[in-house]
């Protein structure tokens, strides 16, 4: 076969003949059927959602796994071996919020194609102001802030401050670049995909990231979700994580092998 341009993403391979899902359809019927034993019920009516949440994945045979874990503790090491190819670069510093979604391609969304997700000004600007009052430094407005980054010294970031100075400088120097994107969604290719996962100067600014990416794992519906560390420098990354976690149909919670 023709080999494909540099750069450009690999050609999806033909996808299986489709597999039996009467098992699925079945436990969905079942789920359903349970749903409605509690529609009545006004306690148990968060339970009646999540079980009629969980009977639409199934018939749609679409499930999420949600990988969970302290930074650095190889969750995308183990992401890329789930995946069976090295697809998700490990960010050197524990400060991303960003969530990465590999999710399988669709009539819309071909093989390799990544969105990004913003975040808005305004979010990313109380992340600065919080980080910064981490270091006993005034926030304000935009300008207001860049100035008061561009005065930090590296003296003044000592043990727990350390990962909110190298958020802060990498939001400074990155900040002309994001501002004409904040709040959009970009459509990319697979190329600029390892840097707005791993380059902070980048990835600081980012909320999502989905890559529809075709492979074994993705051909039966999975959707892999590698969180922020858990140990991330602002307690909202941390929740974004656990709300995740709360939304799953697993958990693979990856630690140290030391502990």
């Amino acid at each position: 076969p023709a080999a494909a341009a540099p750069g450009a993403p690999a050609a999806a391979p033909a996808l299986p003949a489709a597999a039996d899902n009467s098992r699925l359809l079945r436990g969905a019927a079942r789920l359903r059927s349970a749903a409605a034993l509690f529609a009545g019920v006004p306690a148990a009516s968060a339970l009646a959602a999540a079980m009629g949440e969980k009977a639409a994945r199934l018939t749609a045979s679409r499930f999420t796994i949600a990988l969970f874990g302290a930074f650095s503790a190889g969750k995308s090491s183990l992401a890329n071996a789930l995946l069976g190819d090295n697809i998700l670069p490990v960010s050197p510093n524990p400060t991303t919020a960003a969530v990465n979604r590999i999710v399988p391609p669709d009539e819309d969304h071909a093989h390799g194609s990544v969105k990004v997700t913003m975040k808005t000004s305004a979010y990313v600007l109380e992340e600065v102001t919080h980080s910064l009052s981490m270091l006993d430094t005034a926030g304000g407005g935009w300008e207001d802030c860049l100035s008061s980054i561009s005065r930090l010294k590296p003296e003044r970031a000592t043990g727990a401050g350390k990962p909110h100075f190298a958020f802060l400088k990498a939001v400074e120097k990155g900040y002309r670049q994001a501002e004409p994107h904040f709040g959009n969604l970009l459509t990319l290719g697979l190329e600029d995909f390892p840097a707005y996962v791993a380059d902070e100067t980048k990835s600081c600014f980012v909320e999502t990231i989905d890559l529809y990416y075709d492979c074994a794992l993705t051909r039966q519906g999975v959707v892999l979700v590698d969180t922020p560390g858990a140990d991330s420098i602002n307690a909202r990354h941390t929740g974004v994580a656990f709300n995740y976690i709360k939304n799953a149909d697993a958990i693979l919670f990856v630690t140290y092998y030391n502990h």
